[in-house]
């Protein structure tokens, strides 16, 4: 495999488009689908500042994980709270470190380089985690409401954890509080997309909605009774505001809320 073939790999792991990749680098538009497998040092020096996460040597080579390795990142329980801050055990700088919560005291986590996360306690069971990027993106509560991040490029901020994740979910940040109190303005929902939507939506789940004019909103999705063929209903968890019907011919695509990370936890 050729660099430019891992560089398409990183993209693809980190959900960002090669468009708004080459857009962030100020390269020429096609250029990492473009013919040739090498990449001059310049933009390879441009990518690794970008994303520091990113492994030179994997990049460069093939050798060892995609991200960069410090041995692993531990955090420990220190029983205030449950909360746990991640801290890097080696001498390789990751970048921010990640706030999670846990259910017991007396807990240590270990996030391996390949992203998997494992969980050691004082109990016989484990926990798995996994690695989910984070996307600059916001999806809101109310269906009039915009979005507070919008006309941006599309690439991920960082990777935070979640349990019960799988390959190709993402996660986005709440705005609005039309879905208080299941997802309040600022938590985080794991998204996963959902195929063929038009033929089996799963009604009765939290879903964030991409609209045909670029919004993204998150709402209880119900079968609307009165044209369940043309129509959903969409249901808020705030009182204060109220049902409404929404066009299936307004959503481009749906993503399922498969866990909510706030404040308080999972």
């Amino acid at each position: 495999m050729a660099t430019k073939d891992r560089l398409k790999d990183f993209l693809s792991v980190m959900k960002i488009g090669r468009n708004k990749f080459e857009t962030q680098l100020g390269l020429a538009n096609g250029y990492v689908s473009s013919k040739g497998a090498s990449i001059s040092s310049d933009v390879i020096e441009k990518t690794l500042d970008a994303y520091p996460i990113l492994n030179a040597e994997w990049l460069l080579t093939g050798k060892g994980s995609m991200f960069k390795e410090s041995g692993s990142i531990i955090g420990s329980n220190q029983g205030d709270g449950n909360k746990i801050e991640y801290r890097n055990t080696g001498n390789v700088e990751l970048g921010n470190n990640i706030n999670v919560t846990l259910p017991e005291s007396g807990t240590q986590k270990t996030i391996k380089s390949d992203g998997s996360v494992e969980l050691s306690s004082t109990y016989p069971n484990s926990v798995s985690f996994k690695l989910v990027p984070l996307l600059n993106l916001d999806a809101v509560g109310g269906m009039h409401s915009f979005n507070e991040v919008s006309d941006s490029l599309e690439y991920a901020e960082k990777l935070i954890p979640f349990t019960d994740a799988q390959e190709g979910d993402i996660a986005l940040v709440v705005s609005g509080n039309s879905m208080d109190p299941t997802c309040p303005s600022g938590s985080k929902v794991l998204l996963r997309e959902v195929q063929n939507w038009n033929e089996y939506f799963g009604f009765g789940n939290i879903f964030v909605l991409l609209l045909t004019d670029g919004r993204r909103i998150l709402k209880e999705v119900q079968k609307y009774q009165d044209d369940p063929k043309n129509y959903v209903l969409c249901k808020s968890h705030n009182d204060k505001y109220p049902e409404e019907e929404l066009p299936k011919s307004m959503i481009s695509s749906v993503w399922k809320v498969v866990k909510i990370l706030n404040e308080r936890g999972w």
